[in-house]
Parts: structure tokens; sequence; C-alpha cells
């Protein structure tokens, strides 16, 4: 009697979204009971919520330890799973189906795992395997509507976000899913309405709070012109992506190869390869830099989160060390400051795609590596040029060449880690 009494009250505690004080009561019903999977799977719920990632990912092995024909245990596994390790939420999701195939959940679960790999018409099967159980599951209907967008079929998708919102009006994931795709045909104003309302109604909405920083920034013609490549850039897989990278570089090379052997045509491919340039230049920055900007609008720099602030204020600082640098060359005409304006400026791409890799994730750290390596062979470049009167010296060869390398390599991790 005591525990189901202690059960109930940790169940509400964790449907009011009372993490830690649901974790402490879930804590003491494993303590009294260590072998319930259940226990645990709601433990690593609690855990997940709280940001205790290990713990989180503790707790959910040992539910499917402790019940190891229990579905709920594997879909807890999947979802604590699903930031770090799809490969692996994958396969505890699927098995979750093939234990119970009855459950709306574990197919919206299937189906967000399909978004993130990008494979658009298998998400919206699932999503719509889970809406023939259960036709008023929202978790469907918003991965439902999030496959239609990415499949340009936008009727069918506001008409399901709608029903969805005729379900659950004060929805907060559906306003912001809403938002997203609002945002996704350059509806900014819209957008920003419904990030609004998703966050009045859950404040600690991560995903609208992100839509609100790109919407609050797509006030802005130009940051509105990069968000469309970015969508759709974004929308493309990993091969494609490559595909179009290496196009745009190729492309670019034979622009400059034909203006150098047809001197006539260099008013057309000289401004080309020069926009072409700033665009590849501007798509590694604008983000911090947008960041940058909007933390003067004041509903902007709440919405920055600590990873956009710190993004921001790395890339400003390196700018602006660049540009005081180039003023004190221009004053002075010591060459040391143009070696070191030169290469702050650089630095701001190294800096920039160090924070566009997932939080915490392998590929950030090793960005991260790439990027002080870089910035130690330029000042060792620096410092041998007052030493050698060197300019190309071994260490500003070295760092010119592992520029060239980085939007390559940064580009892999990117995409993968992401």
């Amino acid at each position: 009697m005591f525990e189901e009494k202690q059960l109930q009250k940790a169940a509400l505690l964790f449907e009011h979204r009372r993490y830690a004080e649901a974790e402490k009561e879930y804590g003491a019903l494993v303590t009294s009971d260590p072998t319930n999977g259940y226990f645990h799977s709601m433990l690593a719920l609690c855990a997940l919520h709280l940001d205790k990632k290990k713990d989180a990912e503790r707790h959910a092995k040992q539910g499917i330890f402790s019940s190891p024909s229990d579905d709920f245990s594997f879909y807890v596994a999947a979802i604590v799973a699903l930031g770090t390790d799809s490969k692996e939420a994958e396969s505890f999701c699927y098995s979750a189906i093939t234990l119970n195939p009855y459950k709306a959940e574990y197919y919206e679960l299937k189906s967000i795992l399909l978004l993130n790999k990008k494979e658009w018409q298998k998400a919206l099967d699932a999503a719509n395997e889970g809406l023939a159980i259960e036709a008023e599951n929202i978790g469907c209907l918003n991965a439902r509507a999030k496959a239609l967008i990415k499949l340009d079929n936008k009727q069918q998708a506001y008409d399901t976000i709608n029903e969805a919102l005729y379900f659950d009006p004060d929805n907060a994931a559906t306003h912001a899913n809403l938002g997203w795709g609002l945002l996704e045909k350059s509806e900014h104003k819209k957008a920003l309405e419904h990030f609004k309302q998703s966050l009045s109604i859950d404040p600690g909405n991560s995903h609208a709070r992100a839509g609100m920083v790109e919407a609050l920034k797509a006030r802005y013609l130009f940051y509105r012109l990069f968000l469309r490549y970015a969508f759709w850039i974004g929308n493309l897989k990993g091969k494609a992506q490559w595909f179009v990278i290496i196009g745009f570089y190729i492309g670019s090379n034979v622009i400059r190869t034909l203006g150098d052997h047809y001197p006539g045509i260099q008013v057309i491919t000289v401004p080309i390869v020069v926009l072409y340039t700033i665009f590849a230049l501007t798509t590694w920055i604008i983000t911090p830099l947008s960041n940058l900007f909007l933390r003067l609008n004041v509903y902007g720099r709440y919405a920055l989160d600590d990873n956009e602030t710190r993004s921001s204020n790395f890339t400003g600082i390196s700018l602006l060390v660049s540009v005081l640098s180039g003023i004190a060359f221009l004053l002075f005409r010591n060459y040391e400051f143009l070696l070191l304006c030169i290469l702050m400026f650089s630095m701001a791409i190294p800096i920039a795609g160090t924070f566009a890799a997932a939080a915490k994730s392998k590929g950030r750290t090793a960005l991260a590596i790439y990027s002080i390596a870089m910035l130690l062979t330029g000042v060792l470049g620096i410092v041998n040029f007052n030493e050698s009167g060197d300019f190309f010296n071994i260490f500003v060869t070295i760092y010119l060449i592992a520029f060239i390398l980085y939007q390559w390599v940064a580009n892999a991790i990117i995409i993968r880690s992401n």
C-alpha cells in the first residue's frame, strides 16, 4: 500500500514536470525494489530531464536488464540514446515496437529517428502507422506534419498541424512545429507568434526557443536569404550536401580559370568569384555574428542559449582583434600587426565552425583541437616573422594549408555529427 502511494506521488510529480522531486521518489522506490525495471526507466527519464546524461543511460540500461521483455524499458532507452547514439536509439525503438506494436508513441519516436536521417517518406509512413493506432496522438501528428513539410507537401502539413491544434490548442510542441514550418516558408512574423505562444506554454521548450532566435534574425533580408539556403542544404542528405559543396568549389575554380584565359570576360567572372568567396566565408560566420547583433535586442539576448552566446563572444572577439590590428597596421606600418589582422580574421571561421558541431559531441572536441592548433601555428608564424623577416615562413605556410583544409574537415565532421 505504501509503495503504491509513493508510486502515485512520483507519477504526479513527473506529470507536473517536478523532475527533481520525482527523481527522489523513484529513487526511494528503486532502493526498496532494485530489480524493478519500470522504476529504473522512470528514473532514467527524470535524470534525462535534469540533464544527468550518465545517470539516465545507467538507469535506462538497468531498466532493460531488469525487465528484458518490457517494451517500455526499450522505449525509454531509445529516448535516452536519441541525442547521442542514433543507431542505438533506432535499435531500442525497433525492439520496443517488436515487443508491443500497438503503441502510437513508439511510431512517433520511429518517425523522429527517420526524420533525423532525412528519410522523409519513411518518417511519414511511420507517423501514419502511429495515427492508425491512435488518430489523435499529438506526437504522431507533429511528426507527420514535419515529414510533409520536408516532402514539400505544405498544405497537408498545415492541415495536420491544425488538426493537432484542434485536439490540443495549448500544445507547446505543436506551436513550435508550426513556427518552424512557417519559418521555412519565409513567413517569419507568423512564425514568431507561434514560437512566443509555445514558450508561454512551456518556457523550457528548446525547439521553440531556437526557432524564436531564427525568427528574430530573419527580420533582416540578408539573414532570410541565408536561412533559405540553410533550410535547403539542411534538407539534403550527407552525400548530396557534399555534391553541392564540391560543385560550388569546382564551379568557382572553372569560372576563375576561364577569366584567366579570356581576360575579356573577367568583368563577369571576377564578380562571380568574389561573390562566391564572400558567400562561402559568410556561411561560416553569419550565425555567431547575427547572434552578436541579436544581443542588442531586448528579446534576443534572453533567447540565446549558453552555446550561442559563447559562440558569438569568441567570434566577436576574434573579429574585433582583427579590426584593431588592421588599424594598428595602418597607423604604424608594422607587418606583425598585418599578420595578426589576417590571423584573427581567418580564425573567426574555425571558431564559428567549432560551435556549429553538436554540443558535447566528439566532432566539437575534434574541431576545437584543430582550431587551437591553427591559432598556435599562426602565433608561431608571427613570432617567426618577427625574428626572420620571412613573411611566408614555415608556420605561416602550415597555417594556410590548415586553413584551406579546414572547410573540408569541418564540413565532414559537422555533417556527420549533426
